[in-house]
């Protein structure tokens, strides 16, 4: 998910990841070379962003590639709409909460957490808009549970933050009930584990059943409210 953005005095649209998966907001500065401010606070086009620097994401010459990171120090005290059919970002919306499902907000160092049904029990799961490929991001012994049995494995090289890990994946069981159980939607969700015991380690740490990805709402319109504590989701209808 990339957001537009230009900074002061500065005509070229350059683009971040939007990741409310980070806790701060990163420049890489093998992309771009620019002057921090003595408070390394930068004036753009959505705002004031507290940018930290980030040396470990390499350059490239792909066109539209990132430049750095829009974490979640930027939301705090925001509302954030996501429209994923019509793929639009409003950052600091105003909204109707009886226009959607309304869960609670759940906040880990910024980053939002939300409190679902996962097989019958309330489960704590990070949501991460960095995630873009996994359903369900969880541990081993939870993705076997809850993979489909007759589904091949399928595995995929990770990047993270320059790294790379091997995600498995498969589909998520279907008789097992959905885990947004006041939706009707019939998304084939994809449940993932990554073999690196640090994840396992942070999910323990934090009492997290695992991250919840961007696959489960893409035909969603979904509201992050920071200021109330509320996260909302509603289908959308596409009219094309």
């Amino acid at each position: 998910m990339l957001i537009p953005i230009k900074f002061e005095s500065d005509t070229t649209s350059y683009y971040l990841q939007f990741d409310t998966g980070a806790t701060h907001s990163y420049l890489y500065s093998n992309r771009l070379d620019l002057e921090y401010p003595d408070d390394k606070v930068f004036k753009t086009s959505i705002g004031q962003i507290n940018f930290r620097d980030n040396k470990s994401i390499k350059a490239t010459d792909e066109k539209n590639a990132p430049i750095g990171t829009l974490g979640a120090d930027f939301l705090q005290g925001k509302i954030v709409q996501i429209n994923f059919v019509d793929e639009i970002i409003r950052i600091g919306a105003t909204y109707h909460p009886t226009d959607f499902i309304i869960k609670p907000l759940l906040t880990l160092n910024g980053r939002p957490v939300l409190k679902l049904n996962v097989n019958g029990k309330e489960q704590n799961l990070l949501y991460d808009t960095g995630s873009s490929l996994f359903g369900i991001w969880t541990k081993k012994k939870d993705w076997k549970k809850l993979r489909e049995k007759s589904d091949p494995i399928k595995s995929f090289p990770i990047s993270s933050w320059g790294k790379i890990n091997k995600g498995f994946h498969s589909s998520f069981d279907k008789a097992i009930p959905q885990i947004w159980n006041d939706s009707t939607d019939d998304t084939d969700l994809q449940i993932w584990y990554v073999d690196n015991r640090n994840y396992r380690r942070f999910f323990r740490k934090n009492d997290l059943f695992g991250i919840l990805g961007n696959q489960l709402f893409l035909n969603k319109e979904i509201v992050i409210d920071y200021s109330e504590g509320l996260f909302g989701i509603r289908t959308v209808c596409n009219n094309e």
